[in-house]
């Protein structure tokens, strides 16, 4: 094998191997400490080409606009006129309600469904918290268990708004009833 052969290869110090594999018998323990010798310049030698380099910090995650973060204003208004054919609301809403304001006009009570309570007779004004949230507008016109309700079926207003925003439940207010 020939010295040009061997720089060609990129072989150190060209020898002829004795056995195949480039193993001399003679040689029981291999030392790589003493094969490498580093350059005296402080590895101003050594390449390190840019592709390679390690980057200064960790990458860091994608960045995009952050969008204001809109109010939660969305609400739905009913008016229905209680009567005998009458007695129950059930409308699929475009958002997920959170709140629902109960006026309670009529001589009924009303059972929300989605809060799990009764608001009795002429009461007005009652916030109630709907958890979880609701796509549909709902309630009955029945009174509570272990209740009779006397009153004549009679044509009266029960107003509820349906609202998007998570508001303050609150009690509502006796209508004075004549």
């Amino acid at each position: 094998m020939s010295h040009a052969w061997a720089r060609m290869r990129g072989l150190a110090n060209p020898t002829q191997a004795v056995q195949p594999g480039g193993i001399n018998p003679q040689e029981e323990t291999w030392d790589p400490g003493t094969d490498v010798t580093l350059p005296d310049d402080h590895f101003a030698r050594l390449h390190n080409p840019p592709m390679g380099r390690v980057p200064p910090q960790l990458p860091s995650p994608v960045t995009r606009p952050i969008w204001p973060e809109f109010q939660k204003i969305q609400y739905f208004r009913d008016f229905t006129v209680t009567s005998a054919t009458v007695r129950s609301l059930s409308l699929q809403l475009s958002f997920q309600a959170e709140t629902v304001r109960v006026d309670n006009y009529s001589s009924h009570w009303i059972w929300i469904r989605s809060a799990g309570i009764y608001i009795p007779p002429f009461v007005y004004g009652s916030m109630l918290m709907l958890d979880p949230a609701v796509a549909v507008a709902e309630w009955i016109a029945t009174p509570p268990p272990n209740h009779i309700d006397t009153s004549t079926i009679l044509e009266s207003l029960v107003l509820t708004i349906w609202y998007e925003a998570s508001i303050t439940p609150s009690t509502g207010f006796s209508v004075p009833t004549t």
